[in-house]
């Protein structure tokens, strides 16, 4: 049996911090001041907390963390499991973390600036940050990231293996001080446009494009990786609290599938035309989204209604559901799909479901975990919230 670790906190410092909080049914920013929270700890073996629900031997064991971030947002594993980018939405910036060496190899500091931006809880336009970066897919090389930039209706492009070479012109890119091995550099990265509030990213195997979902203008943008340029915007969503958000690729049969969130919908997209090609009707308010691995079914979890389903990809019809108690924002299932693990960012917990029986069989505490990705034997999972960001790195 797995021993569970959690960490002990020693030593906190407070200070007053403006951050971004999600409301509760779509993610929508809204400012607010917070206490900020500076948090030295060490690990040891204890039991887990009495809060926590065991339900089987399944646990996990923290290995590492990586603090230091304002709001770590997401966090994307490179193919070979030997590199990780998150990404600080609220430190506008994005670090490529070495998880061999088990150290942030690298800290891409985007410079501020202000623009109008739409705020979907007060339903205003007003004044924000356009380089947060909210989201970041890697290519199947494992060379290029590409970081989608929350109010900067853009997504950029870094690469990850070989030095940039500053550029002295200006363009249409973002200027950016890259920090590695305790050196600056100054970096403009090339960027595409997207719709409005550019969430989720994803790149489409065997090809030179990705996709972003756009939260607010309820669109999907394709874009040419190479020409970093926007190839076509298709709308989704209309009215209100429909979000495209979730992205789930089939090579195989050369579609998409896009949740959109609030609309109870999985809008599915013709790859070689880049168009839409129907809608799926699912569960109230789908979030994250992922294919099974005979691509027969795909995985959602809907933070409305508490759920995480399984649906047919042939019929559209719901197959499995089970409750997960809180608020369901995001998952990740591991490598082999034996298990999913369900966020809970409102209630600092996550659900372990083993997808086998569909059944949860573990629940613990974490602090406002809304980031995660899996390598073949760890887990990585962000905090965001509070002003304390971190990768914590399990065990798996």
């Amino acid at each position: 049996m797995r021993k569970f670790i959690v960490v002990t906190v020693l030593t906190c410092a407070v200070s007053l911090l403006t951050v971004q909080v999600i409301s509760s049914s779509d993610e929508a920013p809204r400012a607010v001041s917070v206490k900020r929270r500076t948090v030295t700890a060490e690990k040891r073996s204890t039991p887990a907390p009495d809060s926590a629900k065991l339900m089987n031997p399944i646990a996990f064991s923290l290995k590492n963390e990586f603090g230091g971030g304002l709001g770590i947002k997401s966090v994307q594993v490179s193919p070979k499991g030997d590199l990780a980018v998150a990404c600080d939405l609220e430190g506008s910036s994005f670090w490529v973390i070495d998880l061999k060496a088990g150290k942030i190899r690298e800290k891409i500091t985007f410079d501020r600036s202000v623009v109008k931006g739409y705020n979907d809880n007060s339903k205003q336009v007003e004044g924000c940050i356009a380089e947060k970066p909210v989201d970041c897919a890697i290519d199947s090389a494992g060379r290029f990231v590409f970081v989608s930039l929350y109010n900067g209706d853009a997504v950029v492009k870094y690469n990850m293996l070989e030095n940039e070479t500053p550029a002295t012109e200006p363009s249409r890119k973002f200027w950016v001080t890259k920090e590695l091995n305790g050196k600056k550099t100054r970096l403009q990265l090339p960027a595409a446009a997207t719709g409005h509030m550019p969430k989720m990213v994803s790149v489409i195997p065997g090809t030179n494009m990705l996709m972003t979902t756009n939260w607010v203008s309820g669109s999907v943008t394709f874009v040419d990786c190479d020409k970093m340029k926007a190839v076509k915007n298709v709308t989704i969503g209309s009215g209100a609290h429909q979000y495209p958000r979730g992205i789930a690729i089939d090579r195989e049969k050369n579609i998409a599938y896009v949740n959109n969130m609030g609309g109870g919908t999985v809008t599915v997209f013709d790859l070689a035309t880049l168009s839409i090609v129907k809608s799926i009707p699912i569960t109230s308010n789908p979030g994250h989204m992922q294919l099974s691995t005979d691509r027969k079914s795909f995985y959602v979890c809907d933070n409305r209604n508490k759920s995480f389903s399984q649906y047919s990809t042939e019929t559209g019809k719901l197959m499995r559901q089970v409750g997960t108690e809180f608020n369901a924002l995001l998952f990740s299932t591991d490598k082999n799909q034996d298990y999913a693990v369900v966020l809970h960012w409102y209630n600092s917990a996550a659900t372990i479901i083993d997808l086998k029986t569909f059944k949860a069989v573990r629940q613990f505490k974490i602090r406002m975990p809304i980031g995660i990705s899996f390598t073949a034997n760890q887990c990585l999972i962000t905090t965001y919230g509070g002003g304390d960001g971190r990768v914590s790195v399990f065990e798996w």
